[in-house]
């Protein structure tokens, strides 16, 4: 199984054990692939028109598509819930949309590298096909990517392409501030764990209140 597909089973079956409205701030259904037996898209799809209104659960959403298309989705959804953790959605959520703009840039410099040959622009092809290079590293945060793609266009005097304009607009508005949150809100999961071993009680009240605060504003 491909890390893309497992990662969007992961967050399926997540949303279906109650995790739903925090996936929904990161990911849309366009993050979602439309290929194979089991539409991802289509079940997302699915749990965006029973959201807020009925329950979200493996059954319900099954039913809803049943009643759409006339497949049965049962056993498929069954099985993504079968030994899910919902705890840590947010992140699975914020990987999952990182890697799919990630795939998509690619694909938009890729497709520029094509239109500069096709043009003669060796100069630009090069900086198109080195720039795919860049932004196909895992390890590279994809906003840093997406940041220096920006900046390294305009100093060879280059307008960003509308193909990765529109990319780049496709960002939820508060991406920064929900990956920062949380990372946060991780690394006060982690806190807590070893709570009971921190002997200052102000340390271990500044956490509760600060953990508090992380799960009324995400």
């Amino acid at each position: 199984m491909k890390p893309r597909e497992l990662l969007e089973q992961t967050v399926l079956g997540m949303a279906m054990e109650g995790g739903f409205a925090k996936a929904k701030r990161y990911l849309s259904e366009r993050n979602f692939s439309d290929r194979g037996l089991h539409s991802h898209r289509l079940i997302w799809q699915t749990m965006e028109r029973l959201y807020p209104i009925s329950t979200i659960d493996p059954v319900t959403v099954a039913v809803q598509i049943s009643q759409q298309t006339g497949q049965s989705f049962h056993y498929y959804l069954s099985s993504l819930t079968s030994s899910i953790c919902g705890i840590h959605i947010e992140s699975y959520s914020l990987q999952l949309l990182e890697l799919d703009i990630r795939h998509k840039l690619v694909q938009a410099l890729k497709l520029e590298e094509s239109k500069a040959l096709k043009d003669s622009d060796l100069n630009l092809a090069s900086i198109y096909h080195e720039m795919q290079t860049t932004a196909g590293k895992d390890d590279i945060d994809l906003f840093v990517v997406i940041d220096s793609i920006q900046r390294y266009l305009e100093s060879f005097g280059a307008v960003v392409p509308k193909s990765i304009s529109l990319l780049i607009n496709s960002l939820p508005q508060r991406i920064g501030e929900l990956k920062s949150n949380t990372q946060l809100k991780n690394l006060l999961h982690y806190l807590k764990a070893f709570q009971s071993r921190f002997t200052n009680e102000k340390t271990s009240v500044l956490i509760e209140q600060l953990s508090n605060h992380l799960e009324v504003e995400i």
